[in-house]
């Protein structure tokens, strides 16, 4: 009998024992894929940062404009340094799948992706959202 990709040798296939085998990442420590919940942690530094910035300078009620910084914030300091403040706190950083910078380019898109929320609860087996997934990325740890 044919195995078609609907089969379940696909299914075995596609099992790893950790995320980030199939890229070529080590299982834990350095450049291992980050865990969801230093994602989550992360996205809340900075959420509440970008609130708190902007509550200083007496515009926290201001929700479009909450949306807006936290997407420039996002962009320029993923551009630049390839990690927010809340990633560098839970030691981790955007990187492309061969492990370079990913460049004011892509964190722009990827920033963007970030926002619709959608792409980045889509996620595969390496635990890759939608987001990195379009843009080559993965957010992995650095220590």
């Amino acid at each position: 009998m044919k195995n078609d990709s609907y089969g379940s040798s696909s299914i075995k296939n596609n099992e790893q024992p950790y995320p980030g085998q199939s890229l070529g990442r080590p299982s834990d420590g350095p450049g291992s894929i980050a865990s969801i919940i230093r994602r989550v942690i992360a996205f809340f530094i900075d959420w509440y940062l970008c609130w708190g910035l902007l509550a200083l300078a007496g515009f926290a009620d201001q929700s479009w404009l909450l949306l807006i910084v936290v997407y420039l914030y996002m962009s320029l300091l993923i551009g630049f340094g390839g990690h927010t403040v809340g990633q560098l706190i839970v030691g981790a950083q955007v990187q492309t799948l061969d492990g370079r910078p990913v460049g004011y380019a892509t964190a722009f898109l990827r920033s963007f992706l970030v926002m619709l929320l959608l792409p980045v609860l889509m996620m595969d087996k390496d635990t890759r959202g939608v987001h990195d997934r379009i843009r080559h990325t993965a957010l992995v740890r650095i220590r």
